[in-house]
């Protein structure tokens, strides 16, 4: 059986994708069926006889919130906003991570020569996401990256490359990741949409960079990625046709994986008032605003539990069917 095959029969997969379709579909559709403006307060007929949120009814389909807003279109666009963040998070996130892992496992052992630049602007890079420059940080890391993937023009120092790369992951790993999330979070005043996928996309490649590692370091001991060597192929066309087309089915188990752990990240960020600024939908918050109601409203807190539940289990089942059809001894 081949792994297409394989992967179309898996039950998990199957269910996971049926959620994830259902998910886009909803963000997509949403906003455009719903009856009301996800911001628009209907103070008239929103209320109850008890002066409470109504309830799911005809113009209320999943009922109001505390301000008398569409729960179904705040809803609808909060999966907009947590798509968004969610996927373009882990786009920045898996390719860092795939990045440093096949860079550090590729040169285990061995002492390369890293243009000074590039050394620099890690550093800054660093630097400025410490001070809450989450964007100015990406592009100096991405200069970075491109500086030592181009040329090895101008001064250069010879250095441990795997080393260097694990230890720093080995250093942030030491903090808890939700921790170090809310902790660069805090650090602005307001936060957009970019900032948030920045942040998380910048906080959450170190897993991913560890197991590439684990994985390049058995590809590169492999008899043809030695021939390649051997016959002269410089390294970035190794890399490119040899090792990366092989670990790129651990990466995009992983990167499935990661996004539903960025929906739920962006969520708790939400939750606990360090995510998108008011007024714009966010499950996070829709979840921490129905608490207060859940006895006089339930559906304030387990549409948005709901939701965010669905969400992270689709993309968990995809993910759990890409492992097992990838799975070599299968």
């Amino acid at each position: 059986m081949t792994r297409r095959a394989r992967l179309l029969r898996h039950r998990g997969f199957q269910i996971g994708a049926l959620l994830v379709l259902a998910l886009v579909l909803f963000a997509v559709l949403g906003p455009i069926v719903a009856t009301h403006d996800p911001l628009e307060s209907d103070f008239v007929r929103g209320l109850d006889a008890e002066e409470m949120p109504v309830g799911p009814s005809r113009l209320f389909w999943l009922g109001a919130d505390r301000l008398c807003r569409d729960q179904f279109a705040r809803l609808a666009t909060g999966a907009r906003v947590s798509l968004v963040i969610a996927l373009l998070a882990t786009l920045l996130s898996t390719t860092l991570g795939a990045a440093v892992g096949i860079a550090a496992g590729y040169t285990e052992g061995e002492r390369v020569r890293v243009p000074v630049t590039s050394i620099a602007l890690t550093a800054g890079a660093i630097a400025l996401l410490a001070a809450g420059r989450p964007r100015l940080a990406a592009s100096a890391l991405g200069a970075a990256a491109l500086g030592l993937a181009l040329g090895r023009r101008g001064p250069s120092l010879p250095v441990d490359l795997d080393a260097l790369l694990m230890r720093g992951v080995d250093v942030l790993l030491a903090f808890p990741f939700l921790l170090l999330v809310m902790a660069v979070g805090a650090a602005f005043e307001s936060t957009s949409v970019v900032t948030i996928l920045v942040i998380l996309g910048l906080t959450s490649w170190l897993g991913t960079a560890r197991i590439v590692r684990s994985k390049v370091l058995s590809v590169r001991r492999l008899e043809f990625v030695v021939a390649a060597r051997a016959l002269g192929q410089t390294t970035p066309r190794i890399l490119l046709l040899h090792v990366l087309p092989n670990v790129a089915g651990p990466i995009a188990v992983i990167a499935s994986v990661s996004v539903a752990q960025m929906i739920l990240s962006e969520s708790v960020l939400a939750y606990l008032g360090a995510g998108l600024a008011p007024p714009t939908p966010s499950w996070g918050k829709m979840l921490f605003e129905g608490q207060d109601f859940f006895t006089g409203a339930p559906w304030m807190l387990w549409a948005p539990a709901a939701f965010i539940l669905a969400s992270v289990l689709g993309f968990n089942l995809v993910g759990e069917g890409l492992r097992d059809a990838l799975d070599p001894r299968e």
